[in-house]
């Protein structure tokens, strides 16, 4: 995986911890940033970047799996703080 690529992933896996603690905090988080991270992934993986395919493919599908399950963990704290219930740790 090139460096700006491991670099985007890693942005991403950082900010999904933080906003996932500000939410079960109750405070506001922008995800506009983890959003555009997650869209120059896109980009890279596409190869609109000119970037060079990823040489440890498997690292970065285990990588993909993990920001794709902290979505979903995310989702699920926005919908549960908004319901009011008691938020997941």
């Amino acid at each position: 995986m090139t460096g700006s690529l491991e670099t985007k992933v890693n942005n991403v896996l950082r900010d999904l911890n933080v906003a996932g603690s500000k939410i079960r905090a109750g405070k506001l988080f922008d995800l506009s940033t983890l959003e555009s991270d997650i869209q120059a992934i896109n980009r890279a993986i596409s190869k609109k970047e000119g970037q060079p395919p990823a040489a440890d493919t498997g690292r970065l599908k285990r990588q993909i799996k993990t920001i794709l399950a902290g979505l979903n963990h995310l989702e699920k704290l926005v919908t549960e703080k908004k319901g009011g219930q008691d938020l997941p740790t």
